[in-house]
């Protein structure tokens, strides 16, 4: 997919191409993964608090620390990622 925005910035910049694996829904430290929140996909780090709450965090610290909800669907885990501007 093409990642869009700036919130996972400066890991991931607008317009790269993300290679996601959907195989791999299992939330890993300091893993990046593709969520689907109603009809928008979304690029975001997945962390589990000890609470058992899911915390969706960008790297950009602009953006806020939102807790992920019931109807949240992790897509997969992104395993690469490119600038398409160099191809």
């Amino acid at each position: 997919i093409t990642a869009e925005g700036d919130s996972m910035y400066p890991t991931i910049m607008d317009s790269d191409l993300l290679m996601v694996d959907d195989s791999i829904k299992e939330i890993r430290p300091n893993k990046i993964f593709v969520i689907r929140q109603g009809d928008k996909l979304r690029v975001k780090r997945l962390k589990t608090e000890l609470s058992g709450d899911t915390l969706i965090l960008s790297d950009n610290p602009k953006y806020p620390v939102e807790t992920m909800n019931k109807e949240t669907e992790i897509i997969g885990q992104v395993v690469w990622n490119g600038n398409k501007e160099l191809i």
